[in-house]
């Protein structure tokens, strides 16, 4: 098992590799040289960018949710509005583009 780019915490049960987790060349690159089974992606900021669609059209097996739909949880105004948009119980919230409309809102 491999870890990009690691920890002393991952060391333990894993070898850590030198790769930056948005360095998408060089992860793609790794994982073909290692004949990598499926990757794993954990943190939100190589999802947000796109490192599923990117992996998949590259032929590479991964998990996690496609850049679109990642923005469920990179994007806090575009989850309020999908969750309004289909019903889904949230918090009332308001969207604002300037500080004026913030006050306003407040």
């Amino acid at each position: 098992m491999f870890v990009a780019p690691g920890n002393a915490g991952t060391a333990i049960d894993a070898e850590n590799v030198p790769i930056k987790e948005t360095d998408f060349p060089e992860l793609i690159k790794f994982a073909k040289q290692n004949k990598i089974g499926l990757t794993v992606v954990g943190p939100e900021a190589p999802l947000a960018a796109g490192i599923v669609d990117l992996f998949r059209s590259k032929g590479l097996r991964i998990f996690g949710p496609t850049q679109r739909a990642a923005q469920l949880e990179s994007s806090k105004d575009f989850a309020k509005a999908f969750m309004k948009r289909h019903g889904v119980p949230t918090a009332r919230f308001v969207t604002c583009d300037s500080l004026d409309e913030a006050l306003d809102a407040l």
